[in-house]
């Protein structure tokens, strides 16, 4: 198999380490129980790697089938199936709303998370040609089951998930049906993508001038043994090194500001899979894609600017043009698919709705335009 060449760590790496499962309240999106559909615990291994057994949720509409099937790829980090975020679950959401429109679903726990097994590779060690896998053997998985239409296997992923989207999308073999890209970026240097993601974060969480230009430092200096220095554990020891300095300029209280947010990002950038990414050839999938492409931005989007990124997508759509494909910027729409007054990852807390309306309408209506 060819060397990835695609930054599928892609657009969601600021979020990567805090997304997490918290307590509390469901949010009115929830499933409840009992469901008019089928729900089935699935496990499947890896086959570049049998050491990996993944955890997956199978769901089957009502009928006698096959069904139509959607794979369903969640953002970055070790996530469960659901990709719990304060209370919200996105991909339950996701499930529950295609599958009463008739298709098959398949969401998966990533490896190190929910049931999956963490396999033969730490989690520091693994790439995003580890994730890929995982992604494909959901695929391969959907593709030997007797309830499963085998030519009409569509992909949604969100963030990181819609990059591996992608790439799956381009390999023959796959046989896809179509892509959705929700909150994705592609073709896109890693080390690029986290200083304009801080700056965007920076500037509409209201920090200070200083304040901005000290994370500014701290990203600019990191990005050089990001690429530069083999060794995690040298990588790890200069960054931090980075970030104790850079705090160190700084008041009690802008220190305390910043220290959350410095710290993530020393893991970040300082990962394996970062590293691999950073120093990858930049490949732009969407000019090799033949199947039918859907592109969902959110105006208020803090980690794929759709000011950046749209007119670059839609360029490469155009380059390989496919009059089924289409990109939708939403006004108000954050990375998460929510409507934000921000787009700050934060501000999910506060948000009842856990994916837009906005946004299941354009998924609903470019999939209906598919079945035509």
């Amino acid at each position: 198999m060819n060397q990835l060449k695609i930054f599928t760590f892609g657009a969601s790496v600021l979020l990567s380490f805090i997304i997490t499962r918290t307590l509390g309240q469901e949010r009115p999106q929830t499933p409840k129980a009992p469901l008019p559909y089928q729900v089935l615990e699935v496990n499947y291994q890896v086959k570049e790697d049998t050491s990996v057994h993944l955890s997956a949720t199978l769901t089957l509409p009502k009928g006698k089938g096959p069904f139509k099937a959607i794979l369903i790829i969640g953002g970055s980090g070790q996530t469960s199936r659901n990709q719990p975020v304060y209370n919200h679950q996105m991909m339950f959401v996701l499930s529950d709303f295609l599958t009463r429109k008739g298709f098959a679903t398949l969401r998966f726990d990533d490896r190190g998370a929910g049931k999956s097994t963490i396999g033969s590779k730490k989690i520091s060690e693994m790439t995003e040609s580890d994730y890929l896998n995982d992604a494909r053997a959901g695929l391969e998985f959907l593709k030997r089951h007797t309830m499963i239409n085998h030519n009409k296997i569509g992909i949604i992923g969100h963030s990181a998930g819609a990059s591996q989207g992608i790439v799956l999308s381009t390999e023959p073999r796959n046989n896809v049906w179509f892509s959705i890209l929700l909150g994705g970026a592609v073709n896109n240097y890693p080390h690029m993508i986290v200083a304009q993601q801080s700056k965007l974060m920076a500037k509409a969480s209201g920090k200070s001038a200083r304040l901005q230009q000290a994370d500014s430092a701290f990203v600019a200096k990191s990005i050089y043994y990001t690429i530069n220095e083999p060794s995690y554990d040298k990588r790890m020891h200069a960054i931090r090194k980075i970030a104790d300095e850079e705090l160190q300029k700084l008041s009690a209280q802008e220190q305390e500001e910043l220290r959350k947010g410095f710290y993530t990002r020393v893991n970040i950038l300082s990962s394996e899979q970062f590293y691999v990414a950073a120093n990858q050839n930049q490949h732009d999938h969407l000019l090799e894609v033949k199947c039918p492409v859907l592109i969902i931005l959110g105006e208020n989007d803090l980690n794929v600017d759709p000011k950046y990124y749209g007119p670059k997508m839609l360029a490469s759509m155009a380059a390989n043009f496919n009059p089924k494909s289409k990109l939708v910027i939403l006004p108000g729409i954050s990375h998460m698919m929510q409507f934000s007054k921000t787009g700050l990852f934060a501000e999910a807390k506060e948000i009842d709705e856990t994916i837009s309306t906005k946004v299941l309408d354009v998924i609903s209506a470019w999939i209906d335009t598919l079945l035509k």
